[in-house]
């Protein structure tokens, strides 16, 4: 049995588009199980919404804690599967995501977690500033999987992982998936990037996107015992020209001179929004949801 949990807030008609894609799976539908964690409890699914899904093994509940995090616990819980299975209700997973997942769990008995590859698509055929920089720095999952961890937007894992190393830490408004995963990778849990297990990911298209979750981010990664001074210093050195990022762009012959600028002003400017946001926070400010 594997367990699908995804976790959902405010976004029904994402979730429908996501649901049909498990509906879709390669694998028979009586080998795994969908648990859909409402976070918002103001937000109920509309009616009969669980009826139009009736082929597939679904149950809907409801989390009171905020947090994404604390809603993938409630789904790890009642969870039945000895494999979990973690996307997002934006998340649109390829028809053999889970046939794929499966499949390099039966043949690499070494391996406890997956981190999938994530596929993004975009809101017209001319890409967005913003889409543009999500294009190059947006799910790097290869490179998380080096450092030892994965975004739950697309990552799998063997139950008895969560049983060793407990659960997410619901404290967290984000980056709660790195943090589980580095504390995986400390006891010796081998991850590896799938680029064969896939789910597709919407670009954030606008600047504020990027802002809200760059916020966002650095609520979840603050570092309470820190000064204000500290974080006023940041921000200072953080006004300074990005070279480095620079010099990595250019070297991505993929892009035009026109989009590579956009990059470089788009990681510019979020760059100081960070740096605001950790100055907030050491002030006055509570770590932000979205």
């Amino acid at each position: 049995m594997l367990s699908v949990i995804v976790p959902v807030y405010k976004d029904w008609d994402g979730l429908k588009s996501c649901l049909s894609a498990l509906e879709a799976q390669t694998v028979d539908k009586s080998t795994f199980e969908v648990i859909v964690v409402n976070n918002c409890i103001d937000y109920p699914p509309p009616p009969n919404f669980a009826a139009s899904f009736a082929t597939l093994n679904l149950q809907i509940t409801n989390e009171l804690k905020t947090g994404s995090y604390a809603a993938r616990n409630k789904g790890i819980n009642l969870a039945s599967g000895n494999i979990i299975a973690f996307t997002d209700s934006d998340c649109i997973p390829a028809n053999d995501w889970l046939e794929r997942g499966i499949s390099h769990f039966e043949i690499e008995q070494d391996l406890f977690r997956i981190s999938g590859h994530v596929n993004l698509f975009y809101s017209g055929k001319r890409r967005t500033a913003a889409e543009v920089f999500e294009s190059l720095f947006a799910f790097e999952q290869e490179k998380n999987a080096a450092k030892g961890t994965s975004v739950t937007a697309n990552m799998l894992a063997r139950k008895a992982v969560f049983d060793e190393i407990g659960l997410f830490n619901e404290s967290l408004l984000s980056g709660g998936d790195h943090e589980w995963g580095f504390r995986a990778y400390k006891s010796d849990f081998l991850i590896r990037y799938k680029n064969d297990v896939v789910v597709s990911h919407p670009a954030r298209q606008t600047f504020k996107e990027l802002a809200s979750k760059r916020r966002r981010v650095a609520g979840g990664t603050h570092n309470g015992n820190k000064s204000t001074f500290y974080y006023l210093f940041r921000l200072l050195v953080n006004f300074k020209p990005p070279i480095k990022t620079f010099l990595y762009i250019q070297r991505h012959n993929e892009y035009n001179l026109p989009d590579k600028m956009k990059i470089v002003f788009v990681f510019y400017l979020l760059r100081i929004v960070e740096a605001v946001e950790h100055l907030s926070l050491s002030l006055w400010a509570k770590p932000r949801r979205q």
